[in-house]
Formats: structure tokens, sequence, C-alpha cells
């Protein structure tokens, strides 16, 4: 893509941020992680003039809500931490964030 935005010099970017290529997500077990995810965030914030970022979808909320929760400290330029506050956990017990951090561990 870096090349095509060069090419036709867009004033906006539009992306999708689904996250239904996690590899835990129980529909489609893509084998994406938050890394590989934030990679491609950082990708796009990097390349757009402007940008116009849309959530996607997920059959997986803890995902979605990590994934979001990290893109948006990407555009924002803000460190996130590993660990999801022990407040938040407390708060929404039944998400499913069954290791309580926000990043994938590494295999």
């Amino acid at each position: 893509m870096p090349q095509r935005i060069e090419r036709f010099r867009p004033d906006v970017i539009v992306s999708q941020l689904g996250v239904d290529t996690f590899r835990s997500d129980p529909l489609a077990h893509l084998n994406v992680t938050t890394e590989g995810f934030c990679t491609v965030v950082g990708m796009i914030k990097s390349l757009a003039p402007k940008w116009v970022a849309l959530g996607g979808g997920g059959y997986d909320v803890a995902n979605v809500a990590r994934a979001w929760t990290l893109a948006w400290a990407i555009m924002n330029d803000v460190q996130a931490p590993d660990d999801i506050p022990q407040s938040f956990l407390r708060q929404f017990s039944g998400a499913g964030f069954p290791d309580r951090r926000l990043r994938d561990a590494r295999r």
C-alpha cells in the first residue's frame, strides 16, 4: 500500500480496524496477534495524511476491547500499559480477559 498511497496521494485514509482475524477469535482463527495488529495500525498512522479509523468486528469481546485500546494508544502517541487495570477487570469480570494482559503473550 505505501506505493499506492504515494502515487495517488489521498487526502484521507479510511480504515476498518476489525479484529476477527485474531488467533483466538472463535470464528476465523487467522492467527493475527496484538503485536501484528499494532504493527499495521502504526503503519497506517505513518502513511496517512489524515485518518478516519472505524471500529470493526470480532467475535471475542475481550480481543475487541484490547485491540481498540492499543489502536487508540498508537493513534494518540500514548504508551499503553502491559497489564489491564485491576479496577477494569473487577468491573467487567465476566467479559473474558483470561490472561489479564493488554497484549498477547509471545509464542
